[in-house]
């Protein structure tokens, strides 16, 4: 082991990284923690920037233009877009991470039309971290602090991702009831769960055809219900309640689905190089086909460094050999025994022992040694680098080539995997996320080991379909903080699988719709109906309304030549339609009087006796003669007279228990000089007499004709 007074490369490395950094201190954005939720916030100023593509190949760094920061390290706004946005909807996604949180805010005009509004990094306080009591107020202050202004956004949440077990399927098309029972079963046949654990979901893709017979294509998969409630019940507890929960993978598939990244047609593979794990997905046509865990990560890199820089000392918490995962059961993970010191083509030194910089890696604790080893690989604060730099990245790449070997192979079995599997030819183009793909050596190495285009995604890249109008971070590392928590924000319900809304709540809602709908339907129906019945009656009352008025026109313009023949014609006329009317009144009148007798007779009053005078003697004389014609016109009002009715004579008895026989009778006869017919009523005579051993008033009263 080197002295402590010697200074070696990785010495030199270390002072060199820390030096540049201060004195780029003012050019770079520190997201330093603070007392809860420190305020480091970059929102919208609008900028131009040169062009890259959308999924970043290892070349030179492109200078971008400076923000403008205060002191404080928040980038302020030219042109807020508050006033802009705040009508529209806000999507927020939030990706809870090892050591901290990250926020982006995108504002979903309207389709695919989306803009950046805003993103935030925001480190754990010291003695906080996602399983402490602390961390739930630390997480309501950092998401005030974020979407506080904004009103009610959508938050999108993601679980991880080790708890994801999808797969690409194919199934015999059958009635729309009867999908989901199919896809369950097919897809519980390969991967057998526990119903009171996992969740169960699936997306229909499109359709196939496979031996002349047509098959849905279907990507199912289950997850954590234990991790979905968490999440749910964290949120809810701050009173922040998610509107959506997925996966990184699906993170991922946002960028290709909204184009923000184009991918187009190609097969694409991502490996996220996580903390403990790795993961690898592969996507074709935008959609996610497969996606597996493997445990080989940046522990595994750092424990590597160690156990090569002090003889094999054991690093707490790793675990470096690999195990396959449920979701490719067929893959045997290779083991590696302790790497030997090679050297390259160029015959390159590696420096193996444990230097002065390597010491302080060796005896830090976890953070530390974290910390140390993201400065030795993150070269995005470099322009180009020494010799001794140089050669210090080469021994640091030498360290961990096993572990980069080892995911190499995992890699390698699952395109095997794939290809077999899906019978199609295996990805075309290899990105990677996570810490370490800004580590271009080893990307650069995974990528020509595989023979493919390497590379990193970029959200904030300018080639990016997503309108952007606030600065992005200046670093790709920086960049690279907010890849999840971008696809996150890119969420929609009609391209992001929802483990809060599942193909069984969708089907209650479609059975939902379908009743609103024929609800809807109905009344719409009788409304058209009303309306048509509405304009078929103004149309015919408009035609009515043309024939009165073209009536009254023609009255109008009608002048009849009156003369005094005309009108005497006229009045004998009207006077023979007169006694015609009045001989039929004269013919019904005794039908009329009984009648109303019989109505106002009440069942206590017996009637025995009924007699009318109904025609005068003078009425049966009739002439022939024109003279007699001519005195009977002259004369016809009094004949009208002497054709009514004089008198009306009732002859009866009152039998009534309850009631007095005076009162009774007394009654009868007001209601009887009540009646148009009838005029003034008088009692002829009346007394008390006994029928059938019971006293009754027996009465005769004359009645005048009205």
């Amino acid at each position: 082991m080197a002295k402590r007074d010697d200074i070696s490369s990785t010495e030199k490395l270390l002072d060199a990284i820390r030096n540049k950094t201060n004195e780029t201190e003012e050019e770079t954005i520190e997201f330093a923690p603070s007392d809860m939720a420190p305020e480091i916030e970059i929102v919208g100023e609008p900028f131009k920037s040169e062009k890259k593509p959308s999924i970043e190949v290892a070349k030179p760094q492109v200078q971008l233009p400076k923000p403008h920061e205060t002191s404080q390290g928040i980038i302020e706004p030219k042109n807020p877009l508050k006033s802009l946005t705040s009508v529209k909807t806000m999507v927020v996604g939030v990706s809870i991470r090892h050591f901290d949180v990250t926020m982006v805010m995108i504002n979903r005009i309207s389709g695919q039309n989306r803009e950046l509004v805003k993103y935030k990094k925001i480190p754990f306080s010291p003695g906080i971290n996602r399983d402490s009591k602390q961390f739930p107020e630390f997480l309501k202050s950092a998401l005030k602090s974020f979407c506080g202004s904004y009103g009610n956004v959508e938050l999108w949440v993601s679980i991880p991702d080790e708890t994801l077990d999808n797969r690409y399927l194919t199934i015999p098309r059958v009635s729309e009831k009867k999908i989901s029972n199919a896809i369950y079963w097919t897809f519980r046949k390969e991967v057998p769960f526990d119903e009171s654990e996992m969740i169960f979901d699936y997306e229909i893709i499109g359709e196939t055809t496979e031996d002349n017979v047509k098959k849905l294509v279907v990507s199912a998969y289950v997850v954590s219900k234990q991790a979905v409630n968490g999440i749910k019940t964290l949120f809810s507890d701050i009173k922040f309640p998610v509107f959506g929960i997925s996966v990184m993978p699906f993170a991922i598939q946002n960028f290709f689905r909204t184009k923000a990244i184009e991918a187009g047609n190609k097969k694409i593979c991502t490996i996220n190089i996580g903390l403990e794990h790795s993961r690898i997905d592969i996507f074709s046509d935008c959609n996610l086909i497969m996606s597996r865990n493997v445990k080989t990560g940046i522990d595994s890199m750092i424990g590597a460094i160690r156990e090569e820089s002090e003889g094999a000392i054991a690093f707490e918490g790793m675990e470096d050999e690999p195990e396959a995962t449920e979701s490719i059961p067929v893959v045997e993970i290779e083991t590696f025994d302790t790497p030997k010191t090679v050297t390259d083509s160029n015959s390159t030194e590696y420096v193996t022992s444990a230097s002065p910089g390597l010491e302080e890696l060796l005896k830090s604790d976890y953070d530390t040694a974290r910390k140390i080893f993201f400065e030795i690989i993150n070269q995005s604060k470099f322009v180009t680098l020494t010799d001794e730099e140089q050669r210090v990245s080469e021994t640091i790449f030498h360290l961990i080539s096993p572990v980069a070997e080892r995911l190499l192979r995992q890699v390698e079995r699952t395109f095997e995997y794939y290809s077999r599997t899906y019978r199609t030819s295996g990805p075309e183009i290899l990105i990677f996320s996570g810490p370490t793909s800004t580590y271009k050596r080893l990307t650069e190495h995974i990528g020509n080991q595989l023979g493919l285009e390497s590379g990193i995604i970029d959200p904030f890249s300018s080639s990016n379909q997503l309108g952007q109008t606030v600065p992005p971070p200046r670093s790709l590392s920086e960049r690279e903080n907010f890849t999840h928590a971008y696809g996150l924000a890119l969420s929609d319900m009609s391209h992001t699988p929802n483990l809060l809304y599942t193909y069984r709540q969708k089907e209650v809602d479609r059975q939902v719709k379908k009743v609103n709908y024929g609800v809807i339907s109905t009344f719409a129906i009788l409304l058209i109906v009303c309306i048509m019945t509405l304009l078929g009656m103004t149309q015919k009352m408009n035609s009515k309304e043309s024939e009165i008025n073209e009536i009254r026109t023609s009255l109008d313009r009608f002048v009849p030549n009156v003369d005094q023949k005309l009108l005497q014609d006229m009045y004998i006329q009207v006077q023979k339609k007169k006694a015609i009317m009045k001989r039929y009144a004269l013919n019904c009148i005794g039908t009329a009087v009984i009648s109303e007798i019989s109505t106002k007779t009440p069942d206590s009053i017996k009637l025995t006796g009924f007699e009318a005078e109904l025609f005068s003697p003078s009425e049966s004389e009739t002439s022939t003669t024109s003279k007699q014609q001519e005195s009977k016109n002259k004369s016809r009002k009094d004949t009208i007279k002497q054709e009514k009715i004089k008198t009306l004579t009732i002859t009866g008895y009152v039998k009534d228990e309850s009631m007095s026989l005076e009162s009774t009778l007394a009654g009868y006869l007001v209601d009887l000089n009540r009646s148009p017919m009838f005029g003034k009523v008088t009692i002829q005579k009346k007394a008390l007499i006994m029928i059938e051993e019971e006293e009754v008033l027996n009465f005769t009263a004359i009645v005048e004709m009205s």
